[in-house]
């Protein structure tokens, strides 16, 4: 009963806007590395390992979120020549990927100063190239972080 009033408090009338703080790809080089990232203009892929398979076998939610970011800062920064940020990220999740490797495959759909909007498909290579995901993410440069 004490949990069930506590959340009776909550207004959910009024929308909670959450601010995070944007992390270059260095910060994430530990994580990339655990997960065995790898990534260039045309993608990010990574291999099944116990360290990414979740309790159904296959590659947990995280692990493809931080494949779609990489996918698309590397294709922003193919683009731009210059380093970008991934600071958005919105995830359709539609099947899973149980045989790897998995592959993040972007494209860049515009283009405005300092930022870019990237869709992203990831498939297993394993099962058929399988569309596991669909994404958009939002690239920008680091000096243009409150970009749209």
């Amino acid at each position: 009963p004490d949990e069930l009033e506590s959340l009776a408090s909550y207004d959910l009338d009024e929308p909670t806007r959450h601010a995070f703080t944007p992390l270059d790809d260095a910060a994430l080089e530990p994580l990339a590395a655990a997960i065995g990232v790898s990534a260039d203009a045309a993608g990010a892929s990574a291999p099944m390992t116990p360290f990414v398979v979740n309790t159904l076998g296959a590659m947990q939610g995280g692990a493809v979120a931080t494949l779609i970011a990489r996918a698309a800062t590397e294709a922003a920064t193919a683009e731009t020549g210059e380093p970008t940020v991934c600071v958005d990220l919105a995830v359709n999740y539609l099947s899973l990927g149980k045989h790897g490797p998995i592959r993040a495959v972007p494209r860049v759909l515009r283009r405005g100063p300092g930022w870019f909007v990237v869709a992203v498909e990831v498939r297993d290579a394993g099962n058929d190239d399988r569309l596991m995901t669909v994404a958009r993410a939002v690239a920008v440069l680091p000096a243009d972080e409150g970009a749209p």
